[in-house]
């Protein structure tokens, strides 16, 4: 997982060919390291089609933008446009759904 900022979000993961996610979360946030692993697996599987993106929001303003105020979120978009969020601690399945709907998958 990449790590980006507000200097390159809208160019690396809106402005992107390849639909992306972005993780956004503080380390100390509940449920972080849970996030990490599961979305390290799920990199492995779904990397190919998707890119995987971190956001440290004690750094960055974005997720301010985005009205994200609780962390962890993860935030999807596909050709510039945001096609889902999950904005409570999700379980590999609810990633994974996701990701198959990136991919073409199901």
């Amino acid at each position: 997982m990449r790590e980006i900022g507000d200097e390159n979000f809208y160019k690396e993961a809106i402005d992107s060919e390849t639909p992306a996610l972005i993780f956004i979360s503080k380390e100390d946030a509940p449920g972080h390291k849970e996030l990490v692993s599961i979305l390290e697996e799920l990199e492995k599987e779904y990397g190919g089609c998707v890119n995987f993106y971190y956001m440290d929001a004690s750094k960055n303003t974005t997720p301010k933008d985005f009205g994200i105020d609780t962390f962890p979120a993860i935030v999807y978009f596909r050709e510039t446009m945001e096609v889902d969020r999950h904005m409570y601690i999700p379980s590999r399945e609810d990633i994974a759904s996701v990701l198959k709907r990136l991919c073409n998958r199901g």
